[in-house]
């Protein structure tokens, strides 16, 4: 299967996935639903990562909870090569009829303002500030 489950996707463009990156992929791990994945090391260029990949290709949640990345020692984010385009995400809502599992599921993982639960049928809503205004993918 593929990761995310790509083979299955239907509709139009939408936000799918999203990242954690933790400094012990273990640590991630251990606080993580089954399903999460099995660590798998990658390297492209000077980038090396570790990665927490489902043997199903669909993260628990129907795919809302993150995949889960640990950066390689001493490198730096590849985001830090980019140049700053004002881009910016003020919002993440994760909806899904088991809003409160998903909390807890990722009580141990992150706590930012920026993330939002709510219940109701499984999506993801983006939501950036740009220089061009505010922009909502869903």
């Amino acid at each position: 299967a593929r990761w995310f489950a790509l083979d299955r996707f239907r509709g139009a463009p939408r936000p799918r996935a999203w990242i954690v990156r933790d400094p012990s992929l273990e640590n991630a791990l251990a606080h993580a639903p089954p399903g999460a994945g099995a660590p798998m090391a990658f390297r492209r260029d000077a980038l090396t990562w570790r990665m927490a990949v489902p043997e199903t290709g669909v993260l628990p949640f129907d795919g809302l909870f993150p995949a889960l990345i640990e950066r390689g020692a001493g490198v730096a984010h590849p985001a830090a090569r980019l140049a700053d385009t004002g881009l910016r995400l003020t919002a993440l809502t994760l909806v899904h009829p088991r809003a409160e599992d998903l909390r807890q599921a990722l009580a141990g993982l992150i706590r930012d303002p920026r993330l939002r639960l709510e219940s109701g049928g499984p999506r993801m809503v983006a939501e950036f500030d740009t220089p061009h205004g505010r922009r909502v993918l869903e």
